[in-house]
This record gives C-alpha cells, sequence and structure tokens, in this order.
C-alpha cells in the first residue's frame, strides 16, 4: 500500500521475513538486544612495515578522522574510553562511547561500546609479525546498527556498505604505512603528520 501505513506494514513484514530466514531472535533483528550482535565482519591484511610501528598506528584512535572517510572525530575521554562521531547513510550522523577492553603492545588489543551506544559493537585486532618488516593484521568486527539486520539493509539502499567501508579504510591504513600518505576526507594526509599527534596509551 502506497503512503506511511504501507511503509511501516512493509517494514514489519520485512521483519518478520528476516525473522524467518535468519532464525535469528526478533530483538537481534531490531537491535534492541545486547546480545548477539548480528553482523559479523574478518579482514586480514598484510601491511610492509614493522609490526611496533603497525600497532601504533592502529591504536592512535584519535587520528583516524585523518584517513578514515566516514569516521569524523574520536575523543579520548579518560583512561580506556573515547566518544566517537562517525558519518552514516543519506547524511545521517551516529555517535557513542567506547572502551579498549585489553591491549597487549605489539600484539593485540580488542574494545567494546557501551550499553546505550546506538550503533552496538565489539572488535578486535590481532598483529602478527612475518618478519623484521612486514606484519599481518586479523581484525574481527561484530556490531547490530540501528534497527539491527533491517537497520543494515536500509542502510545498504542509502550506498552504505560497513564491509565495503572497512576495506576501502584499511586500504588507506597499508597506503598510509608503506607509501607514507593516504587520501582521506580532506585530501591527502602524511604519515609524519600523524606521528605529531600523540598515541593512545
Amino acid at each position: 500500500r502506497r503512503g506511511l501505513g504501507g511503509a511501516a506494514a512493509a517494514l514489519v513484514g520485512g521483519a518478520a521475513l528476516l525473522r524467518g530466514v535468519t532464525n535469528a531472535p526478533l530483538g537481534s533483528l531490531l537491535g534492541v538486544t545486547r546480545r548477539p550482535l548480528g553482523i559479523s565482519i574478518q579482514k586480514t591484511m598484510t601491511v610492509r612495515a614493522p609490526v611496533g610501528e603497525v600497532f601504533a598506528a592502529f591504536t592512535a584512535f584519535e587520528t583516524f578522522p585523518r584517513f578514515m572517510r566516514h569516521v569524523l572525530d574520536v575523543r579520548r575521554i579518560d583512561g580506556a574510553r573515547y566518544h566517537w562521531k562517525v558519518q552514516g547513510p543519506a547524511g545521517t550522523r551516529f555517535e557513542w562511547d567506547g572502551t579498549v577492553l585489553e591491549r597487549v603492545p605489539d600484539r593485540y588489543v580488542s574494545w567494546t561500546s557501551a550499553e546505550s551506544a546506538s550503533i552496538q559493537h565489539d572488535g578486535s585486532a590481532r598483529f602478527e609479525p612475518i618478519d623484521a618488516s612486514s606484519t599481518r593484521v586479523v581484525i574481527r568486527l561484530s556490531y547490530a546498527p540501528p534497527l539491527g539486520l533491517v537497520g543494515h539493509e536500509i542502510a545498504r539502499l542509502f550506498g552504505a556498505d560497513p564491509k565495503r567501508e572497512l576495506d576501502e579504510d584499511l586500504v588507506r591504513f597499508k597506503s598510509l604505512l608503506e607509501q607514507g600518505k593516504a587520501t582521506g576526507r580532506a585530501g591527502t594526509v602524511a604519515r609524519d603528520e600523524l606521528r605529531a599527534v600523540p598515541l593512545t596509551h
């Protein structure tokens, strides 16, 4: 049916269909339950740089807005807590607080969002030295966007694909370390510019 009523009916019908196809709880599909998170991503990449340099760059979260196009701002609140501002589909913006759960220098880092976050997510990154000048990075993300799996499909209609965006961000991260520069939202950013920013401790 046309109009607001028809759109609402289509949304409810779509949620019911996804519930049947995925066999996931409706609360998880709609993003109203904390666990389990509905969507998982794993990426592995090799960076031609020493493990210490790769780890330091990856955990300097405040520098992410310089080369990650969808990250608008990252501000350290205190200790291991950070406030994130991210660009969503169709000009939307999301903000949340996140906490670094574990940080093992040059080896491992994990994080999670606050219970009240608009985009609930968990993540980790493992750093494995291949040799003195190369590092393998394994990144795992699980998240539940607004409206859960339904929201994820709606976001894709507006041109936002988190998996593709992660791929593009990691390509820029790799370029930054290997080539010394990458293209961010405001143009080209050099690795030496980011070194002037205090790293995360």
